[in-house]
């Protein structure tokens, strides 16, 4: 009966630690980190703890909760990267290192003073987490692929960023599991390209610069000191500096050609003064030593003595236009006078074969009657006078020249106005 009374003793004794001991809850007693990333061990408790503390694999104890007051060691591997949360007792574990593998042991001790100490273990496994990038030289127009290599076979989910961005799939970009598949890379593709993998422990990041070579564009050409002339761009005597440039990465080599010669390999050229030794084509020459491509642009230098600018040249070319319709003006207006004067000599001409006659007025108290018939059309109009002389009668208007004599003489003898002229 005694045997049996203590037995009973001792597991109610038991039954009371039981009772009184920590209950920890561990949701993954294994837990999966990227080298370089971050990673929680979680701990789950319901009673206010005393004391917590968390010890290495190397069996160090590395931080501690105790009496309301979170202590870390100072001088060991995780100094600046553990935190410790009160409210549960998790340990969080930043730029996770291949060294920080093993297992770890979670110390909880009871408000209640002299309670029972609980502990628990977690593993922790430390993966590589690498990002590589095919080819490692990428052209422009050709195929790259970057890949996010995990060194360990768990269930992680994989999430592909560019400077910050995440990238999606589109004509261009391919995601395809842990690779990233550019067709065609162009310079735009370049930057950093990040493959952060996590779970519900934490998550890691590695990253790659991919770079693309390209070119070299077409070069350009930039010169000083020219002038806005005609018959060349540059005066005699004058500075000349002359620049090439060409889009490349790597950066191109830059030679010049003088007609189709080698000249120099500078990037520039400068002339202190210049002079007619220095016309003639200039050919920048841009080399791209990783894509193997040339690519030129040539530029003319005309040297001259004096300048005529475009506004001068327009000047003359309008003073000419105008004196050349002054001039055409001026023989139209030539011709038709000299018309003019031969019309009148012919008319003239015509009244020389027949005898100088004086001309008068007829009087209105005058009986003599004209002798000749106004019919006659080869023989002007003559009247005798009382003394023996003859008259030539004009007629007096349009009207009364009747015939192709009468009415030349009638022209011959009135001026514009249609009044009789003294001059036979």
């Amino acid at each position: 009966m005694t045997d049996y009374f203590y037995l009973l003793l001792g597991v109610v004794s038991l039954f009371q630690v039981l009772l009184a001991q920590t209950q920890i809850d561990v949701p993954r007693n294994t837990v999966y980190a990227a080298e370089g990333g971050n990673v929680t061990l979680s701990v789950r408790n319901l009673t206010a703890m005393y004391m917590m503390s968390w010890t290495s694999p190397k069996s160090e104890q590395i931080i501690t909760f105790i009496d309301g007051k979170v202590l870390t060691k100072p001088q060991t591997n995780y100094s600046g990267r553990i935190t410790l949360i009160p409210d549960n007792g998790s340990l969080i574990i930043t730029s996770v290192l291949k060294s920080d593998g093993g297992n770890y042991t979670i110390s909880m001790e009871p408000v209640t003073p002299g309670g029972p100490i609980n502990q628990m273990i977690i593993r922790l496994i430390v993966f590589e987490l690498n990002v590589t990038v095919i080819p490692a030289k990428i052209v422009e127009g050709n195929t790259a692929n970057i890949s996010c290599i995990v060194r360990e076979n768990t269930a992680l989910e994989k999430i592909w960023k560019k400077d910050g961005i995440i990238l999606a799939s589109n004509s261009h970009i391919r995601i395809i599991e842990a690779s990233v598949i550019i067709t065609s890379a162009s310079r735009d593709d370049m930057g950093n390209y990040s493959c952060t993998v996590q779970n519900q422990d934490g998550q890691g990041i590695s990253q790659a610069a991919v770079n693309v070579y390209y070119g070299p564009d077409s070069p350009v050409i930039l010169k000083s000191q020219t002038k806005d002339c005609v018959s060349g761009d540059v005066l005699s005597s004058t500075a000349v500096y002359m620049s090439c440039t060409s889009a490349s990465n790597p950066p191109s080599s830059i030679y010049w050609l003088l007609n189709q010669k080698y000249f120099t390999s500078n990037h520039s050229i400068s002339i202190s003064s210049a002079s007619s030794n220095n016309t003639g084509t200039y050919t920048c020459v841009a080399n791209n030593s990783v894509t193997n491509q040339n690519s030129t642009t040539a530029a003319n230098l005309n040297v001259v003595d004096y300048c005529l600018s475009g506004g001068a040249v327009a000047g003359i070319v309008i003073g000419c236009v105008a004196f050349l319709l002054l001039l055409i003006l001026l023989i139209t207006l030539l011709v038709k006078w000299r018309r003019r004067r031969k019309q009148g000599s012919s008319s003239k001409s015509a009244l020389s074969q027949y005898p100088r006659a004086t001309l008068q007025e007829p009087r209105s108290n005058s009986r003599e009657q004209p002798s000749v018939s106004p019919n006659s059309a080869t023989v002007p109009w003559y009247t005798t006078s009382s003394g023996g002389g003859r008259t030539l009668t004009i007629p007096e208007t349009p009207e009364t020249a009747t015939d192709e004599w009468n009415q030349s003489l009638y022209k011959a003898f009135t001026d514009k106005d249609g009044k009789f002229s003294t001059a036979v």
